[in-house]
């Protein structure tokens, strides 16, 4: 059974295909087994209430992992978060703009996953068949 990253039939909507990208670990770093197979990277702002919908859609699609950019956030967001960052399953990093936030990211994945979706926290990926 394919996953819904390898299979031809399979389009990405509303979202660009462009966000969801094979992160081509061996180019830059040495070879290793990836920890994670898929992981989101997103930057937040005061947006507590969204983030366990958020997480719990991307992990029913397979995405194991969560690399948050915490922009200065007046709400409860570490709090919301707490669960799964003590679960490792969640990043969280303070006061990075959208540059540095992705790039920081790549730096921490680049060898523990293989595909990295890069996007805005309203930004789910919706995976639906193409028809024909």
């Amino acid at each position: 059974m394919n996953n819904f990253f390898e299979d031809e039939y399979l389009q990405f909507g509303p979202c660009s295909i462009a966000s969801v990208v094979p992160f081509d670990r061996h180019q830059f770093f040495a070879p290793s087994n990836p920890k994670w197979f898929a992981s989101v990277v997103a930057g937040i702002r005061n947006e507590a209430p969204y983030l366990v919908e958020f997480i719990n859609h991307h992990v029913l699609l397979g995405f194991e992992y969560f690399f948050f950019c915490d922009d200065f956030s007046e709400d409860n967001t570490l709090e919301v978060l707490q669960p799964y960052i003590e679960k490792e399953m969640v990043t969280l990093k303070h006061g990075l703009d959208q540059f540095l936030c992705h790039k920081e990211a790549s730096l921490f994945l680049a060898n523990k996953t293989d595909w990295i979706f890069a996007t805005d926290l309203d930004g789910f990926l919706v995976p639906v068949r193409a028809s024909s």
